[in-house]
């Protein structure tokens, strides 16, 4: 849990974090911003039937993901990444999300999400990428994402500037 002031870096090294209680594995309550590091293999995974979020959650604060090694996380619940009424900026990495519900979840109104490169390899049961009320700039990065809802579902405005899509869906 990130319950602070000021900026907060959270830097995952070769680490393995799983919850199974009803809150996010991640969960970011107060802060100016936080940015998630990863450097080597990490892996974040909810591991219970009752969260109430997602495996990562950021409530009303900006997160930015810059990663130098790949982050893999199991929404075994829910959904793998959700910022609410905040920014989401993706800056680089490697990311695995594997989520019964949606990959990537930006919602709310003042949320945008800011991907500028990564790669991407997204299997949800719900959309590999979902705003709800907010803005998507994809400026680049490579993208596979396998859904059962959508690959990219924009209810606002989806901008692509550039990037390469592998998207396969079952219902959306």
């Amino acid at each position: 849990v990130v319950d602070a002031t000021g900026s907060v870096t959270l830097m995952f090294v070769d680490a393995s974090c799983t919850y199974t209680g009803a809150d996010a594995t991640v969960s970011i309550l107060n802060a100016d911003d936080v940015t998630i590091t990863a450097d080597g293999s990490c892996y974040i995974a909810d591991t219970s039937a009752n969260i109430t979020e997602s495996a990562v959650y950021s409530d009303s604060v900006p997160l930015t993901l810059d990663c130098t090694g790949t982050l893999s996380i199991d929404g075994n619940s829910k959904e793998g990444i959700t910022v609410s009424k905040a920014a989401f900026v993706i800056e680089k990495g490697d990311y695995i999300l594997n989520t019964v519900g949606n990959g990537l979840q930006p919602k709310g109104k003042g949320t945008s999400l800011v991907i500028n490169g990564g790669t991407f390899d997204i299997t949800s049961g719900g959309d590999g990428i979902k705003n709800s009320k907010t803005d998507i700039t994809i400026n680049g990065g490579d993208f596979t994402i396998n859904a059962g809802g959508d690959g990219i579902s924009a209810d606002t405005t989806l901008t692509v500037n550039g990037g390469t899509f592998d998207i396969t869906t079952s219902g959306g």
